[in-house]
């Protein structure tokens, strides 16, 4: 009877993974292989940047394993796109930051990312957990997706955690959030509640 309820419970609990902490705020990665870096001064401008990016890297290589790379724009607007949409569009400071021109930079990650699409056991793996979730922890804390998106959340940080390559963002500085938010590659938030132990509900006061 034991082992019968651990086996029944072991999906659930699978879907369960820690997250943990950013230790590159602008990389972008296919599993864990950078592919490349962003840069901006306002640290949470880089945060909302490189969460948008890496949600459409993800979105579009589920919908589309075989990639077509190509790099596209004009003097001050030089992008790489995916399967002909925008992945990521080279900013004057990300030039200045890699010493090159954005020419020659949206080369430069456009070759990049094709070499490591080539890297098949990695791929694979990124497909098969770069997904979002159903649950996450955040600091020993479990949150469940909600159906709720939001075009905007006022005061967003954050978090400095990722789960499974996907950061997740606060609007307060409450170490225990009721909420935290997962960038889409739309640019919009996914909304995750806290979920809460039994002694943490409180008894209906009605008769």
């Amino acid at each position: 009877m034991l082992l019968t309820l651990l086996v029944s419970m072991a999906p659930l609990y699978a879907q369960f993974d820690d997250a943990y902490k950013i230790q590159s705020p602008g990389q972008i990665v296919i599993d864990s292989k950078g592919v490349f870096t962003l840069y901006d001064p306002d640290a949470e401008a880089l945060a909302e940047r490189s969460a948008l990016v890496q949600a459409r890297l993800n979105a579009l290589l589920q919908g589309q394993p075989a990639a077509q790379i190509r790099v596209g724009g004009k003097p001050s607007l030089w992008q790489v796109l995916l399967n002909n949409q925008t992945l990521v569009t080279v900013t004057a400071y990300d030039a200045q930051k890699h010493r090159s021109s954005p020419q020659a930079l949206a080369e430069q990650w456009a070759a990049s990312l094709r070499r490591v699409l080539q890297d098949k056991p990695a791929l694979k793996m990124h497909l098969t957990y770069n997904v979002q979730p159903e649950l996450v922890l955040l600091k020993e804390i479990s949150y469940s997706r909600s159906e709720q998106r939001l075009t905007a959340v006022e005061g967003l940080k954050s978090s400095g955690y990722t789960y499974r390559r996907i950061r997740m963002f606060v609007n307060t500085p409450d170490p225990t959030p009721e909420q935290v938010f997962v960038r889409d590659a739309d640019g919009s938030y996914v909304v995750y509640n806290r979920l809460r132990a039994p002694q943490e509900t409180k008894p209906d006061p009605s008769p």
